[in-house]
């Protein structure tokens, strides 16, 4: 009997330090890229590390924690980092439930990427989608299931793909570039610019300011026959949902961090604002090209939301 008692204890006191431990973490990792580590041990997703440690960056590697009040960090200069200095960083900026919530959320659409479980993001996609004109050479990006696309925010990623299949034989390499033509609710031209690419990121505040709703089109330069089928509508969040929303994105601090923009995009997403998710990505991977977790979020992203020549919903009227 006194053998089972010492043994049970003995086994409490082990359950009660592993747990204390847990809740000692400092910061988790959330995204990275290459071989950092603390001591010998490798940091990946998911590890944790404790304010009495010391994170390794090698060279060219990169490291996006988060800390346990909910504030994010990204590690990118290559050397030693001690947590407590990290820590000090993070608390000064104050905490964030909201930062913390969608950083988990990150976390966890990472894993799942990786393929090691299921995305939160992927089981919350509409079913079906719009039927549109059909196209004439180009294919548009916008929300396949909305016929009308809603943006909050001022930056209006515009993207496109050339499709042959439709193009009436013109080929893809007699293109030298495209048309984007934007109007108003009246269909009174306001902006007109030549793309060399398949990309425009259109600021509205700048070109459009005051508006609530746009078209755009695009045309293929020297064969006008191949376009887009129809304008693609997108209107401006305003009022009391503008306000709402903007209450929420004012929780995660004005940081312009990769790891912030990806943070923002997750919120957006789940929030149906597409558009303004897609600008996140973009600007995420603007100042982080060379993370690949970041990229892998925007693939299956665009994928989910049929906005890449692949997987584009070919239903039309």
């Amino acid at each position: 009997m006194k053998t089972f008692i010492l043994s049970t204890f003995a086994a409490l006191l082990l359950l009660v330090h592993g747990v204390s431990a847990q809740s000692d973490f400092a910061f988790s990792v959330i995204a990275s890229k290459g071989n950092s580590t603390v001591g010998n041990t490798p940091l990946k997703n998911g590890s944790k590390v404790t304010s009495d440690q010391t994170i390794n960056v090698p060279a060219g590697a990169y490291l996006g924690l988060s800390h346990k009040n909910g504030k994010t960090i990204e590690i990118k200069a290559a050397g030693a980092h001690r947590v407590s200095e990290l820590e000090k960083q993070v608390k000064a900026t104050g905490a964030s439930s909201l930062t913390s919530k969608y950083a988990t959320y990150v976390a966890s659409e990472i894993t799942a990427s990786s393929g090691s479980g299921d995305s939160r993001l992927g089981k919350m996609v509409k079913t079906g989608s719009v039927k549109r004109g059909m196209p004439k050479g180009i294919l548009a990006f916008t929300h396949a299931s909305e016929k009308m696309a809603k943006l909050l925010g001022n930056e209006l990623v515009i993207t496109w793909a050339f499709d042959e299949a439709t193009a009436g034989g013109v080929k893809e390499g007699d293109v030298p570039a495209y048309d984007l033509v934007i109007e108003d609710l009246f269909g009174k031209e306001i902006f007109r610019t030549e793309v060399a690419g398949n990309s425009y990121i259109f600021n509205w505040d700048e070109k459009a300011k005051n508006m609530q709703q746009i078209t755009y089109s695009i045309k293929a330069k020297n064969h006008s026959e191949v376009a887009t089928a129809e304008k693609i509508a997108v209107q401006r969040i305003s009022g009391n949902s503008a306000q709402e929303y903007n209450k929420d994105l004012a929780a995660f601090g004005d940081d312009n961090s990769a790891l912030i923009h990806i943070i923002r995009a997750n919120y957006f997403e789940e929030k149906g604002l597409i558009l303004d998710a897609k600008a996140s990505y973009e600007n995420a991977l603007e100042i982080a090209p060379e993370v690949d977790d970041f990229k892998s979020l925007y693939k299956e992203f665009l994928g989910r939301h049929k906005m890449t020549k692949d997987t584009f919903d070919k239903k039309f009227d």
